[in-house]
């Protein structure tokens, strides 16, 4: 075994990307790279390295110049160079029982040949990668890393020809459904594809807001077991932030990359990074930004400061994270499966206001910021009551039912009385007594946001009702309302 000092110094040459280590040592990993390149001259195609049958690579130890001249042999056939993609890779492996840092070895491994390396993981991974930056003893400014925070529209790939005849079938019948996977991230939309061909299969008639109301709240469930963001005080915020909707993309103002760096302080960050951890906030990086490591610090091209600033995703980016994972017909938004209990807006707001959690209430348009977090939780209740009965919309009396729910300790549907005698809300209100029987709230966004107009024409000719929450500007004496669509 290494004396605890070589295994510092290791560790240490790992981290340097100029480190001798790799360009002076011969690495098991240079074999492998070596043997890739060697099976991809010997079996080229402009495609991808897929091994279907078991394959012998012979790997042997070697440097970084075995490997240069593996590349010089491709370009000299006039044959493109591979790209790598590292999927799955662990930032940190065991590091507090002296694990070495995977992902950063692997990856200077590959910038020492001069290959293409793309390290695949969630945006949390990166900043996890961040940390591994100060580990870097080189004075000299170079490229650290290139990060590409957008992935293309989701492109839907079944195992079976059954579930492609099937898909394209229920497509036809219901275009929308290939709008919203192609509108959400890859994760969401793979388990809305799955749900909803389980719902259809079997079915000889669909109708279209209980296909949506099944496979959100299956997609909702799986997610949530996934994260378990409810069972996490700051999960459990995260979640209060995103259907605030205040740091959402298309609210926030352009990144560093898109215009001169303002200060960092004047950086909307309140979500902070445990919300790419936790929940499913993003960077705000919205394309290539390629970043640089200069006296231990990381900088854009212009030098101003790179950090992993966080905010969640615009409807028209992601719109399974507001259809599905901020609540419907099965789950509520704050519903936690892992205690099957469902939070009350109440309980939550108490709990942010009790110093848990952070500012989750920023109206811009409001002229002033007067009782702006009473007006937030009054919109997450309407938010969250208007969800319980699906796509469909919910009665008023129903509504006002779950609403009033949404303001007790623990979430339940309050039934009113009046002299102990059951009362719905419609007779509370005097001149209103014909409409407000039949009167539907819709099933709404965020506040202040609007649903795609792709969602909004299911409105016209599938029975289903979407709608808008606004928080108005203070000079409408108005705080909250609700805006529905003409059908």
């Amino acid at each position: 075994m290494a004396p605890a000092g070589v295994m510092v110094r290791l560790e240490a040459d790992a981290l340097n990307s100029i480190s001798t280590l790799y360009f002076k040592e011969s690495l098991w990993t240079y074999g492998f790279i070596r043997a890739l390149l060697t099976y991809c001259r010997e079996h080229y195609e402009a495609g991808m390295i897929h091994f279907e049958e078991k394959t012998t690579l012979h790997v042997s130890k070697c440097n970084v110049d075995a490997v240069y001249e593996a590349c010089r042999e491709l370009t000299r056939e006039e044959k493109l160079l591979p790209f790598f993609i590292l999927d799955e890779m662990t930032p940190n492996a065991n590091i507090e029982a002296g694990g070495k840092n995977v992902a950063a070895f692997q990856r200077n491994v590959f910038r020492a040949c001069g290959l293409v390396v793309i390290v695949m993981g969630t945006d949390s991974k990166i900043s996890n990668l961040v940390s591994q930056s100060v580990g870097s003893y080189s004075e000299t400014r170079h490229q650290w890393m290139s990060v590409v925070p957008r992935f293309p529209p989701y492109q839907v790939v079944h195992h079976t020809t059954e579930n492609e005849e099937v898909w394209k079938k229920i497509v036809e019948q219901f275009p929308v459904l290939k709008y919203i996977a192609e509108g959400s991230r890859g994760r969401f939309s793979r388990c809305f594809v799955e749900e909803v061909l389980k719902y259809v299969a079997g079915r000889t008639t669909v109708r279209l807001r209980d296909l949506l109301d099944d496979a959100f709240g299956k997609v909702c469930l799986r997610t949530h077991k996934g994260k378990q963001f409810m069972s996490n005080d700051d999960g459990k915020y995260a979640q209060l932030m995103a259907i605030s909707y205040t740091n959402a993309e298309d609210s926030l103002p352009p990144t560093d990359v898109d215009m001169g760096a303002p200060p960092l302080k004047k950086r909307k960050t309140d979500v902070g990074t445990k919300s790419m951890h936790l929940h499913f906030a993003n960077l705000m990086d919205t394309r290539l930004t390629d970043v640089f490591l200069a006296s231990k610090q990381l900088v854009l091209d212009n030098e101003k400061q790179w950090k992993p600033l966080c905010c969640f995703p615009g409807m028209k980016e992601d719109l399974l994270l507001y259809l599905a994972i901020m609540g419907g017909k099965s789950y509520s938004g704050y519903y936690n499966p892992q205690l099957q209990k469902t939070h009350s807006t109440k309980k939550v707001f108490l709990d942010y206001m009790e110093g848990k959690g952070f500012s989750v209430s920023e109206n811009k348009a409001a002229k002033s910021n007067n009782y702006k977090t009473f007006e937030n939780m009054i919109s997450h209740a309407i938010f969250c009551a208007s969800r319980r009965n699906g796509v469909a919309g919910i009665l008023f009396d129903n509504f006002f039912g779950w609403l009033l729910g949404e303001l007790q300790n623990d979430l339940t549907m309050v039934e009113m009385t009046h002299d102990s005698k059951p009362i719905v809300a419609s007779k509370l209100f005097d001149g209103y007594k014909k409409n407000m029987p039949s009167m539907m709230i819709p099933f709404l966004t965020p506040p202040n946001v609007e649903w795609p107009q792709g969602i909004l024409d299911l409105n016209t000719d599938f029975d289903c009702n979407f709608g808008h929450l606004v928080r108005a500007r203070n000079d409408e004496r108005c705080d909250v309302y609700v805006k529905g669509e003409e059908r």
